[in-house]
């Protein structure tokens, strides 16, 4: 996605989203059950009540043997928190991990999941005039073990542009209860770290 924010908290831009595999297949069914435009709209506006969606392409609709893509265009109104000379915003604004699924503390029965998750993220983010960065959320690695699942994040700047890079993907399918701690911990990190805020200044 590349974004713009203005002063006033505001954010404008565009998004990509590419599925594959079994997303792309339950996204083309969403799609036939409604238009990929009222399906956008409906998804941010459960997250970011005040969205608003227009524009929205779809490349390779029915082609299962291509990757499903979304262009779209949104605004999101009052995104960022404004607080006198300093702006917060959190630079995930969509993500399907920014919750932890896992509530219950402890988990007698084995988690069992139907396929394979990932998702990526690469976000550029205009900061508006008059501005810097006042702190980015720091760089975070996280595996299972056993190589069953991975998240990466990071956030830099250039200048007026800020960047966000996230890979997330879990491979392992079933996790006996004694693996079920480390799978909630992993979760709770990632949704923590998708939470995090970078900090603007007024210059």
């Amino acid at each position: 996605g590349i974004f713009q924010l203005d002063e006033e908290g505001n954010l404008n831009g565009k998004i990509q989203v590419a599925d594959e595999g079994y997303d792309a297949m339950t996204r083309r069914t969403d799609y036939r059950e409604k238009t990929a435009s009222a399906f956008w709209k409906t998804t941010l506006q459960k997250i970011h009540p005040d969205a608003l969606v227009d524009s929205v392409t779809v490349e390779n609709p029915e082609n299962p043997d291509q990757p499903l893509r979304a262009h779209l265009n949104c605004s999101i109104p009052a995104y960022a928190q404004v607080s006198g000379d300093f702006i917060y915003i959190n630079p995930v604004f969509y993500s399907s991990y920014n919750t932890n699924p896992f509530k219950l503390e402890h988990r007698i029965f084995p988690v069992d999941i139907p396929f394979p998750l990932k998702e990526r993220i690469v976000l550029d983010l205009r900061i508006p005039p008059g501005y810097k960065v006042e702190s980015l959320p720091e760089p975070a690695r996280l595996s299972l073990p056993n190589n069953g699942g991975r998240f990466q994040y990071m956030v830099k700047h250039d200048g007026d542009k800020v960047s966000l890079n996230s890979t997330f993907n879990v491979s392992q399918l079933h996790f006996e209860s004694d693996e079920y701690d480390v799978l909630r911990s992993f979760f709770g990190m990632v949704a923590e770290k998708m939470g995090e805020q970078i900090v603007l200044k007024k210059i």
